[in-house]
């Protein structure tokens, strides 16, 4: 029994059907993998956004310190203080990314749908004070409009309206954006700025028609689906039901109007997940026809043989209706294997194949929105490069040593985001193509009547989808932007690392001036206590007693105090000098690297347009 079940999973039909569920189950992993990190890209640029902006409060110089040097920079600082602060870094990456959104439903009706939506009332919030100086130029940059913490604030229109959409089997979204910097594209403009004061009024005038912040995605994401585990038992559910069904197809008109099941409402994942139900079901019944077709031919051989032998005529006539009743079940079998692969097809044309359309529309959107926004980020980080330290530099406090860790971990956690990005929708696109090649080759039998799959168009227009999407990913320079996140990533870290320096110096002078205080006051209680006890038993007036002593006891101590302080200076002076390395080697770094990695990923962002251009082209739906 052992050696027919493995020479059955042999067979060859039996193993293409196994590789197809394998690579059909594949997919579905790397779709959800796909939709988990296209949100958490989103989400963690974003809070690279808001973690540049808190960076970049702490590097700012304390307004009280350079008053004298910058006459209006208290002005731009008090506009600064009463706006209502935005969420640090920590309170937007610390709760858990929401579900990544289907990512099939870029639909134009959605979309018409979604802007007639009355927009979320902005918080009150003050205007982004004029630009008179270069120090407030920085602030600009990073912290013009904090975003506000979504959700809990939202009126009960906006609430409903969330939950009626949320009832909805499909969540139709517009492509997310996120912009970790600035909200809208630079204007245009004929020339250049060429004169620094140009300069700061090019910049003025994009952080002046930044728009209020709102949030990135503009309807709640709806979840792809249950995880993979989940997706293999909610398959072999459906096929269990179509099972029982009977062995024809299930009939839309049998679906008591079950809006789920509806073509028109089905998501990505769930397309998907219809699909992996029915692969299953194509290898149970390829497998269950393999052993039939074995029964069929053993009682073929025997029937042969006992024609041979000359056997009773009912002996005969017996084995012929077996014979008979095998052939009969085999064909009906077959039937509705040929039922099950037209479902596939059904589904891989009519559904699949529009939803990677309706993909591809979307993230050629997006990826052009991303373009607009890190060109105009270059643009304004280029347009201060001219920004100076100030002459009294802040000091690395212990909450902007935090805020510059959760910096650095929030970058890394955006360059993670990226790759498994980039690696999930290879992937998926990599196993769609593999299952693709199965499923054109048709499944035959050998009996007679030669029973077979339907016919399938050798070149179906999806398949031409996908070998355009897995060339063009091949030739996407993923490693400009993986590279740029991560040399970005290296700059934090290393600004970590000198902070970390200045801190521990800032502890330690901290130390020796309590240590200072301390041995001041202990000095102070003692020689008031010296002096009495000398006045008590007049020592004060015996200068030959005070001749014979090698040391005076108050010299002594005021040296250990004096020689205190001149470390204390030391200490101080190191730390001060120290303190502006630090701010001159970030300011450095983030001169170099910043307008470095905008431009980097603008340049990325454009190629995937491109990429997505080009799809564009080929992902062309058949009419009907």
């Amino acid at each position: 029994m052992g050696c027919g079940q493995s020479k059955i999973d042999q067979e060859e039909a039996v193993c293409r059907c196994r590789e197809r569920k394998r690579l059909m189950a594949d997919a579905v992993v790397s779709r959800n993998g796909f939709a988990a990190a296209h949100t958490g890209y989103t989400v963690r640029l974003k809070s690279t956004g808001g973690a540049l902006s808190d960076f970049a409060q702490g590097e700012a110089p304390n307004p009280s310190l350079v008053s004298s040097h910058t006459h209006h920079a208290p002005a731009a600082a008090a506009a600064s203080v009463s706006t209502p602060p935005g969420p640090s870094a920590a309170s937007v990456s610390s709760p858990s990314p929401p579900p990544p959104p289907p990512f099939a439903d870029f639909s134009h009706s959605s979309l018409q749908r979604l802007n007639q939506t009355p927009p979320m009332p902005a918080t009150a919030m003050l205007p982004p004070p004029v630009l008179e100086s270069q120090m407030a130029t920085w602030d600009y940059f990073f912290g013009p409009t904090p975003t506000p913490p979504p959700t809990l604030e939202q009126p009960a229109d906006d609430t409903l309206w969330m939950e009626r959409h949320d009832n909805e089997p499909v969540a139709e979204v517009k492509a997310p954006v996120a912009k970790p910097v600035v909200s809208e594209p630079a204007a245009t403009e004929e020339r250049p700025p060429q004169t620094d004061a140009e300069k700061e009024k090019a910049i003025e005038e994009m952080v002046a028609n930044l728009p209020p912040s709102k949030p990135i995605v503009r309807k709640p994401p709806k979840a792809p689906g249950p995880p993979p585990a989940a997706h293999y038992q909610h398959a072999s559910s459906m096929g269990a039901v179509e099972t029982r069904k009977g062995k024809n197809l299930p009939d839309h008109e049998d679906l008591n109007d079950n809006f789920d099941t509806d073509d028109r409402f089905e998501t990505h994942a769930a397309v998907l997940d219809r699909m992996l139900a029915w692969e299953k079901k194509l290898y149970d019944e390829v497998k269950a026809g393999e052993l039939m077709k074995i029964d069929y031919q053993k009682k073929v051989s025997l029937l042969q043989k006992q024609k041979k032998r000359g056997v009773k005529l009912e002996t005969l006539e017996k084995t012929k209706a077996a014979v008979s009743y095998l052939h009969t079940r085999y064909i009906v079998d077959m039937q509705s294997m040929d039922s099950t692969v037209s479902e596939i097809n059904r589904l891989l044309d009519r559904q699949l194949f529009p939803k990677l359309v309706d993909l591809v529309d979307g993230m050629a959107k997006m990826w052009s929105s991303m373009h607009r926004h890190h060109q105009s980020q270059f643009l304004i980080i280029s347009g201060i490069r001219g920004f100076e330290i100030p002459p009294v530099p802040r000091e690395t406090t212990d909450s902007h040593y935090i805020q510059t860790c959760e910096l650095r971990d929030i970058v890394r956690e955006w360059h993670t985001q990226f790759e498994k990005l980039m690696d999930n929708q290879k992937a998926y696109i990599r196993a769609l193509n593999a299952w693709l090649k199965l499923n054109l080759i048709p499944i035959e039998s050998n009996i007679k009547e030669k029973v077979s799959s339907p016919p399938r168009l050798v070149d179906p227009p999806i398949k031409h989808l996908l070998h355009a999407w897995h060339d063009e990913l091949e030739r996407l320079p993923i490693e400009l932007a993986k590279t740029a996140i991560k040399t970005f990533a290296e700059v934090i870290s290393n600004i970590v690392h000198l902070q970390e320096e200045e801190v521990n110096l800032r502890r330690r002078c901290d130390e020796t001036r309590r240590d200072l205080t301390r041995k001041r006051a202990q000095f102070e209680d003692w020689h008031q206590n010296y002096l009495e006890r000398r006045a008590a038993f007049g020592e004060d007036t015996n200068p030959d007693a005070a001749e014979t002593k090698n040391i005076d006891p108050v010299e002594d101590r005021k040296r250990n105090i004096e020689e205190l302080e001149v470390r204390l200076r030391e200490e101080e002076g190191h730390h001060l000098r120290h303190a502006r390395q630090v701010r001159e080697k970030s300011l450095a770094n983030l001169r170099t690297h910043l307008p470095e990695l905008f431009r980097n990923m603008a340049d990325f962002a454009y190629f995937c347009h491109d990429m997505y251009n080009n799809l564009r082209k080929t992902a062309v739906l058949p009419k009907d």
